[in-house]
């Protein structure tokens, strides 16, 4: 509700209210309204009730606008990889020894074997399928708009995340999956209307994916994307509407690159369609104010 529409509905609330205060307690009206107390008493209430009503809406805060809709497989870019994130090839100087090792000598010859050296990649990693799991978990109560209860598995998830990725600070996929499971938490944060909580994780989360997307691949691309529209919807709930027009800006940058490289990939259609009509809507409404 613009500024123009607040004051017309306070002054008009008022008006409203003192006409119904009026019929209930004012004297002087004529036969036979003048004997009609009971009636003027319960018409009379509601029309106050509709003024201060009106009153209220002058000074409710403007409702958040509903984000646009998007398909499912746009929450996809986020999910976490099937396969663990410490499961990964091990280094070649680990298997060097293997493969070019000298021909065995008789075992009375064989000095004791050393015990083989463990690298991390040979480590389990319970923590990435637990983590796998809670993301899965808290992904199904989420879409069943069970917010409050989502979030502690997505908490449980979070702390599984930066406890991965302060181990393995330069891994990608670590680096990925804690953007990830930030998103997730932020949108919780976002959809019950805590915006300062939301915002937080989203700018931390905005880091991480700058990041990733130097690196030149489209998904991290668009996962930027997303996380800079996300977090401008957040800034402009929040009123920041001059930070929330530079976030949308520069989502859509990489909304229309990503259009260009791939016209016919319906997802990057509908992103750059999304993140443009949030701009149009935020600069139209920034000129009515």
């Amino acid at each position: 509700m613009d500024i123009l529409s607040r004051i017309l509905a306070f002054v008009g609330g008022v008006a409203v209210g003192f006409a119904g205060y009026f019929l209930m307690a004012a004297d002087g009206w004529p036969q036979p309204f003048q004997d009609m107390v009971l009636e003027r008493g319960v018409v009379g209430g509601l029309i106050l009730l509709l003024g201060l009503a009106l009153i209220w809406t002058s000074f409710k805060p403007a409702p958040r606008r509903a984000p646009a809709s998007r398909s499912p497989a746009a929450k996809d870019v986020f999910t976490l990889s099937p396969e663990p994130v410490a499961a990964v090839s091990p280094p070649q100087a680990v298997v060097e020894p293997e493969l070019h090792a000298p021909a065995p000598t008789p075992e009375a010859d064989q000095p004791a074997a050393a015990p083989a050296p463990v690298s991390v990649a040979d480590e389990p990693a319970p923590q990435a399928e637990g983590l796998t799991a809670l993301m899965a978990q808290g992904d199904r109560l989420f879409a069943e708009g069970r917010l409050d209860e989502a979030l502690d598995p997505y908490s449980q998830a979070l702390d599984l995340a930066r406890a991965s990725h302060g181990a393995h600070p330069q891994d990608a996929e670590a680096t990925r999956t804690l953007a990830a499971v930030l998103k997730s938490n932020a949108d919780v944060y976002d959809e019950e209307g805590r915006l300062d909580s939301a915002i937080d994780l989203y700018e931390e989360a905005l880091k991480l994916n700058r990041g990733l997307a130097a690196s030149g691949s489209a998904s991290d691309k668009r996962a930027l994307s997303l996380v800079l529209e996300r977090l401008g919807d957040c800034r402009e709930s929040r009123g920041h509407r001059s930070r929330a027009a530079d976030l949308y800006r520069e989502s859509l940058a990489i909304a229309e690159d990503l259009a260009r490289g791939d016209p016919d990939n319906p997802l990057y259609a509908e992103d750059l369609a999304v993140t443009r009509r949030r701009l149009l809507e935020l600069e139209g409404e920034t000129e009515t104010v």
